[in-house]
């Protein structure tokens, strides 16, 4: 999996941010043949994909479990929402297996990874920082989680919950500027991680940045982890 996930921030990021010659020059397309970056896409585009189709079926199948009364364990995770959606019709629009592929794959995936790596590196710069934040996670030792989609959907703030209004909360007193999804998630998978592992490293902490359309690290962030007892 570490192959198919560091080959796709490859192909997701790194192209969109370097310059193309079939960018700028339509007829220059055939470039992307040549410079090898089709070549990386089919060749990850198989494994990728068969991933995400099995993650698929083993939630569908721990979902027929549970309704057979076979299986108790686990709380819902994003791909039980995702096939919850399309059992019930949710989404409004065609909302086929690939669509939910793309959505778990694309829909924040790579820019949430990468701030997470980033944000352990610099953890492990700054130790007293890192020793700092899981005593607090130590004190706190528990998690609020906020239902953004129903606080979107909040039919006494618009007459039409339904519609795309990006503009409904601007004559409220709703301080909405924290329902980031990103943000959110970021910041929950770092108190975990924090709160359940030590981290540390045995060789040099390389900093150096990747061009591409997200900053990235040339090197991938390699740690060990041991747990963390509050």
């Amino acid at each position: 999996m570490d192959k198919i996930v560091y080959g796709c921030k490859d192909i997701a990021f790194s192209p969109y941010g370097t310059f193309n010659l079939g960018d700028y020059i339509p007829s220059l397309k055939w470039y992307k043949r040549v410079d090898g970056f089709n070549v990386r896409v089919e060749k990850l585009a198989k494994p990728l994909d068969e991933f995400l189709d099995g993650a698929v079926e083993e939630h569908r199948y721990k979902k027929k479990r549970k309704a057979d009364g076979n299986d108790s364990t686990g709380e819902a995770d994003h791909v039980d929402i995702l096939l919850e959606i399309q059992r019930e019709n949710k989404a409004g629009f065609p909302f086929g297996t690939d669509t939910m592929k793309a959505d778990m794959f694309a829909a924040g995936t790579g820019t949430t990874y990468i701030s997470l790596e980033w944000e352990v590196a610099e953890l492990l710069k700054h130790p007293k920082t890192m020793e700092k934040l899981q005593n607090e996670s130590c004190r706190v030792g528990t998690r609020v989680m906020i239902n953004a989609w129903a606080i979107a959907r909040n039919p006494t703030v618009s007459e039409n919950p339904e519609e795309f209004q990006p503009e409904m909360f601007c004559n409220t007193v709703i301080d909405f500027k924290w329902l980031n999804f990103a943000i959110g998630v970021v910041g929950l998978a770092l108190a975990k991680l924090m709160y359940k592992f030590n981290f540390t490293i045995e060789k040099h902490l390389d900093m150096i940045k990747a061009s591409g359309a997200a900053v990235y690290k040339k090197f991938p962030l390699l740690v060990i982890p041991r747990p963390h007892s509050c």
